[in-house]
């Protein structure tokens, strides 16, 4: 934002602008001839150049719509049709533009035409500016004229030329301040210029019109050619610039009057014009180049001379310096051109005497040093190089001072040798040097001693690297510690030193006490608690007991500081140098100084070492802790009971919280929000009862950032201050979430098994029941003569017996109590097999697929217990996916390790091999997940599900030793995995060839048959004697036992059931048996598994076990097996 004087002063400019170049253009058309049009120059062009120049170039922009406002008055005011005095004034612009734009690249905008530069920048921007200008201009000529375009190019580029080489020099000139150097001032001058101006103008109005004739002499107007040059010489740029404008105005006013005879020639105006555009031009340019040379020179001289007067003032003034000029002749004599006349002061010399004779000055240096300068000024004559010498001389009043000699040669074109150099007084700087080294010496020392401090892991070793420092560092010849002894005689004990000693502490017997020996330096410094220096051995007398010692070794100055604790002076440090009067205040001061660092050094190591050991046992308490808090499973954590904030918690709750303790610690209410809902009020109130003092032992669960949730056991315990207030709370928090699912799980077992027990117990008594009734049928199908709908009946009622023997399968599979009848089964022929069927089971809207494992995958199992997993678990896939989907049944491998089966009580770890099912149904909710296994459980409508299928399988894969999995998502399917312990190749056994049956013993043999249920034992004895056998019964074990000794003769073969009351059971009942029977055949039968319960004999069906209900087919051929008679 401009100042209001400048936005004042740019309107005022602008309005100056606007009414010169109002007038201008008045001028420029009233001087235009018509019908060619002819000008001889066109004023506008050099008002509007100018008037460019001078204004800044914020006002650009203003001062263009200012002149277009000028000239639409000028032209309406000389009738000049206004489009067209627009069309030509936009040619104007143009040439405004280009001239601008050269004159500020070649000389810049703010020239004054005291240059030649400026000058040129003026003729090359006229020139070419004009020329652009002149085709617009005479293409709107031919337009509105019978004017030739040529001609009317020529006519408006020499006009616009000429109005800019006359008047933008000047407008510029007068308007710009002058310089002190090109523009003369004086009074007289400027009344000269005015007089011969005048007489000028009269006699070049005189020569013009040819009025003037001096005999036979016609003046001609190039004769007025040296006005010109005396206007250049006298006057300056403003001076040309006024008498050629002057000029150009005669010449202009006469030959548009039309005279009969003109003295440059011509027979037309036109011819007359041009003549006088070529006059002017030529008298310009000669007169503009001129004034802007002389100008250049003037400037270029005045600043030679001042800046020679300048450099004088300079020499003569530099206060430490004298600046020299000295020439080595041909016959190889050195004199001084110049010496700067502050010679005298420096050097006590006169600049006259030294120039007159050399030796003035180099008599002040003493013969060597003139020798080593001649030297060194000769090596620099021969080689042209830069010498540089320093030496003391000794002015004539006696006083010492060092002068630094410093010179560069140069060659003369006549082979002298000149050196231009400075001499200067270098004494305050040697000096300040010499402090300053001395300074930085000491500084340096206590720098390195106390990088020594840091370092230094001993005292020893602290006491020896600082007197090492002090001795390298600082130049001195010996430096030692002594701490100050508590003895009767309070002798001092050096304890650390370096340098050249040579036995001198040895000898020393230096006390602290107000003795003569104690009233040394040291035992001084130590008694006083205060510095104490001896700056010369020679002259010291507390020195004498030791002096003679000391000299001998190169010591002549000490300094002692003393070393505290507090206001407690414990020694000191005692330092030699070799030369005398070695110590001023400054150096004093920063070893003192230094013994204070050194004395903080040995008492923070003395503090160091007595902590050592407890920072060692702290240290390592704390790394206990570290790895007890980082590698426990238990988060640890403190809260500030009055605050709330936490204070520690360890590292193991981003495992348990899924958050890392940082954000806990920083946001408390972030663990709080991952508390359940459920859970969180009644964790909100136990808290305040611990904070109250009370108990804090609860279980609750965590809803992690990633969905899961996990069940934690959190203990608390308050921490309570001296005045019994708690305030602290510590505690431990522990993820129980294994345990609580293996609690689960567990309570799951246990529930499946009691009903398991109720359910293979019935099972069990109604097998009984078929038996009796399956063999009754059995034998009545027997008999001869049977009249067909009697067959009939019978076939309906075992057809009835057998359905009810399957449906005790099922129970005795959910209870575990089904035979299997295990063989080696490779799984992925048992899923091709049973896909055949499956396909039938499953609906067309159903696509099932296959995906075997490549390998061979063999278990130990029951192969029909596993179809009926698959199927049961087809089935419950297919019921999944009313609308259709997919349905995939996989075998694979996976080995599972003791954390993955610990869930799974009974289950090893190792490889397992396994059968898949999954569907891409509409997924199990999270609510049911954990009661599919129950019996009777479903989801289905009433009568569409037993709720048997999963519980069967869940029981199947039990007795199998196996792992049943289940991952479901809503809405997107669910999949159940059966894992079966792997059968390795060795294990496989070869199950025995059954026989085929053999015709009937032809030896009556007897059988023994023990069976708690009375229609069975019965109906066995019948069929075992229809088979041709002598049976013997009894009800129980113990009957067994007391009758057998009657038993004639022996039974050959023991058929009993396995489960029997009155405590003796049918494994207990054989082994009895063989005992006093060797040779006795045992056949065990039961409506459980063999599996049941804990036998020590191996019970395997089809050899030595019979499953209840069996055929009397199956009763005879199983004992025909035994006794080898089948």
């Amino acid at each position: 934002m401009l100042p209001p004087s400048s936005r004042l002063r740019d309107a005022l400019a602008l309005a100056l602008l606007g009414v010169a170049f109002l007038v201008a253009h008045q001028v420029g058309l009233h001087s235009i001839t018509l019908p060619n049009p002819l000008a001889p120059l066109w004023p506008p062009s050099g008002v509007l150049l100018g008037g460019f120049i001078l204004l800044p170039r914020r006002t650009w922009r203003a001062a263009t719509a200012t002149v277009i406002l000028a000239a639409s008055i000028s032209s309406t005011l000389a009738g000049v049709r206004l489009w067209l005095g627009l069309g030509y004034f936009s040619a104007s612009l143009i040439e405004l533009g280009v001239a601008l734009w050269i004159i500020d690249r070649v000389a810049g905008l703010s020239v004054t035409f005291r240059r030649v530069r400026d000058t040129f920048a003026l003729l090359a921007g006229a020139t070419l500016g004009a020329a652009a200008s002149a085709v617009v201009a005479a293409w709107l000529t031919s337009l509105t004229s019978q004017a030739r375009f040529l001609a009317s190019v020529g006519t408006w580029w020499t006009a616009d030329v000429l109005g800019m080489l006359l008047l933008t020099p000047l407008i510029v000139s007068w308007a710009r301040t002058p310089d002190r150097v090109t523009t003369p001032r004086r009074p007289v001058r400027a009344l000269e210029g005015v007089v011969v101006l005048a007489i000028w103008i009269a006699a070049a109005y005189r020569i013009f019109r040819g009025d003037v004739v001096i005999g036979w002499l016609a003046p001609h107007p190039y004769m007025l050619a040296p006005i010109v040059v005396w206007a250049a010489f006298r006057l300056g740029i403003r001076g040309v610039t006024a008498a050629m404008t002057s000029l150009a105005l005669v010449a202009v006013a006469v030959v548009l009057r039309a005279p009969a005879s003109f003295p440059l020639g011509g027979e037309t105006l036109a011819q007359r014009l041009f003549l006088v555009q070529v006059f002017l031009a030529a008298i310009t340019v000669t007169g503009l180049f001129l004034a802007s040379a002389l100008a250049e020179a003037r400037t270029a001289t005045v600043e030679a001379r001042e800046y020679a007067e300048r450099l004088k003032a300079i020499g003569d003034n530099i206060p430490n310096g004298v600046l020299y000029q000295v020439v080595r002749e041909l016959d190889g004599t050195r004199r001084y051109l110049h010496v700067s006349a502050n010679v005298e002061r420096v050097m006590g010399v006169r600049a006259e005497e030294v120039q007159r004779d050399i030796s003035a000055m180099l008599g002040l240096y003493s013969a060597d040093d003139r020798a080593r300068i001649d030297a060194a000024a000769e090596a620099s004559a021969r080689d042209l190089s830069v010498f540089s010498v320093e030496a003391p001389i000794t002015r004539p009043d006696g006083a010492t001072r060092w002068i630094q000699v410093s010179s560069t040669p140069r060659r003369l074109e006549d082979g002298r040798v000149v050196w231009d150099g400075i001499q200067s007084d270098t004494t305050e700087r040697r000096e300040s040097e010499d402090r300053l080294r001395r300074a930085n010496r000491a500084l340096l020392t206590v720098s390195h001693c106390n990088q020594v401090l840091v370092r230094a892991q001993t005292e020893t070793e602290l006491l020896r690297d600082i007197c090492r420092v002090i001795v390298e560092d600082g130049g001195y010849r010996l430096a030692w510690v002594g701490y100050a002894g508590d003895d009767d005689e309070q002798h001092v004990e050096p304890v650390g030193h370096w340098g050249y000693e040579a036995g001198y502490l040895e000898g020393l017997e230096i006390v602290w006490s107000d003795t003569p020996r104690g009233r040394g330096p040291t035992g001084t410094s130590i008694r006083t608690g205060q510095p104490v220096v001896c700056q010369d051995f020679f002259s010291d007398p507390t020195m004498e007991p030791w002096r003679a010692d000391a000299i001998a070794r190169g010591y002549r100055a000490s300094l002692v500081v003393p070393l505290r604790d507090g206001g407690h002076v414990f020694g000191a440090l005692t330092v030699y140098a070799p030369e005398a009067g070695a110590f001023d205040e400054e150096e004093i001061a920063l070893l003192a100084e230094l013994a204070d660092d050194l004395a903080y050094g040995i008492m923070a190591l003395r503090s160091r070492s007595e902590h050592a050991r407890a920072e060692t046992a702290l240290a390592a308490s704390e790394e206990r802790f570290r790895q007890l808090a980082e590698n426990i499973r238990e988060v640890f954590w403190m809260i500030d009971a009055r605050t709330g904030h936490t204070l520690y918690m360890s590292p193991g709750v981003e495992r348990m919280y899924g958050v890392s303790a940082e954000t806990l610690v920083r946001s408390p209410e972030v663990g709080l929000s991952l508390i359940h809902p459920e859970d969180r009020d009644r964790i909100v109130r136990a808290w305040d009862t611990v904070v109250a003092g009370g108990e804090y032992d609860h279980e609750y669960r965590l809803q992690r950032p990633d969905g899961t949730i996990h069940w934690v056991h959190a203990r608390a315990f308050p921490v309570r201050d001296a005045d019994g207030g708690i305030y602290r709370v510590v505690g431990v928090t522990d993820d129980i979430t294994a345990r609580k699912r293996v609690e689960d799980q567990l309570r799951q077992v246990q529930k499946l098994e009691a009903i398991g027990q109720l359910a293979g117990g019935v099972a069990h008594d109604f097998n009984n029941i078929l038996a009796a009734i399956m063999m009754q049928v059995g034998m009545a199908r027997a008999l001869p003569g049977l009249p067909g709908d009697a067959a009939e009946l019978l076939q309906d009622i075992q057809a009835s017996a057998q359905r009810a023997a399957n449906l005790t399968r099922q129970l005795l599979v959910f209870g575990r109590k089904q035979v299997m009848q295990e063989r080696p089964v490779e799984l992925n022929d048992l899923v091709a097999d049973l896909a055949r069927m499956l396909r039938r089971v499953v609906p067309e809207d159903l696509q099932l697929q296959l995906a075997m494992h490549p390998r061979a995958l063999t278990v130990k199992a029951d192969p029909g217990m596993l179809e009926q997993v698959i199927m049961n678990l087809t089935v419950n896939a297919r019921d999944a996916m009313p609308g259709g989907g997919v349905l995939t049944i996989e075998t694979f491998t996976r080995a599972l390790s003791a954390d993955d089966v610990r869930p799974f009580p009974g289950v090893e770890p190792g490889t397992f091999n396994g059968v898949r099912v999954r569907d891409t149904g509409s997924g199990i909710l999270p609510e049911h997940r954990t009661h599919i296994f129950e019996p009777f459980f479903t989801t289905k409508e009433p009568g569409k599900g037993t709720g048997l299928g999963l519980p069967t399988v869940f029981g199947i894969v039990q007795q199998h030793h196996g792992v049943i999995l289940m991952e479901s998502e809503v809405g997107h399917g669910t999949s159940f995995e059966v894992l079966l312990p792997a059968l390795v190749p060795g294990e496989v056994r070869i199950a025995a060839p059954t026989a085929e049956p053999l015709p009937l013993p032809p030896v009556m043999r007897t059988i023994l048959v023990v069976e708690d249920d009375a229609s069975v034992r019965e109906m066995t004895r019948r069929v075992l004697e229809r088979g041709g056998y002598r049976v013997h019964v009894a009800h129980s074990g113990r009957e067994a036992l007391d009758r057998w000794q009657g038993y004639t003769p022996p039974p050959d073969l023991l058929l009993t059931d396995l489960v029997m009351p009155e405590g003796v059971g049918g494994v207990e009942l054989a082994a009895h048996l063989q005992a006093r029977s060797p040779a006795l055949h045992v056949i065990f039968t039961s409506g459980y598994d063999p599996d049941h319960g804990t036998h020590p004999v191996r019970l395997e069906p089809g050899v030595n076990f019979l499953q209840k209900p069996a055929t009397p087919r199956q009763i005879l051929d199983l004992v025909g097996l035994a006794l080898g008679t089948a």
